[in-house]
């Protein structure tokens, strides 16, 4: 059975997301347990980031001159489950490791 989708963007965003796991060589590996990898990649001139852990992940949006973590944007996996309160906040952690280990810069949240 096929995925369905409410418009063409979402399912285009679906897609564009599939591509990038299957491609994640080109990604910074933040977190590498037992449990859990976590991949992250700026995309399109520091506007997007995309966001892997494991077999789920999302794409969003960030003002990368602004260092700024559109922290709305955080909501869904690819899946179409949405984040809970605990994965958010570690979502928010792996971000700010990621920014501060690979660009030395602290990101902000709005």
């Amino acid at each position: 059975m096929a995925k369905k989708f409410k418009n063409l963007a979402a399912e285009l965003e679906y897609e564009h997301i599939q591509e990038l796991k299957a491609k994640n060589e080109s990604a910074f590996l933040v977190k590498d347990t037992e449990d859990s990898k976590v991949y992250l990649k700026i995309l399109n001139r520091g506007e997007q980031l995309f966001y892997q852990e494991n077999d789920r992940a999302f794409i969003c949006e960030i003002s990368l001159p602004h260092n700024v973590v559109f922290i709305e944007t955080i909501k869904k996996w690819n899946t179409g489950t949405k984040l809970t309160p605990q994965e958010k906040e570690e979502v928010i952690n792996n971000i700010q490791r990621f920014f501060k280990n690979n660009y030395n810069t602290d990101i902000n949240f709005t």
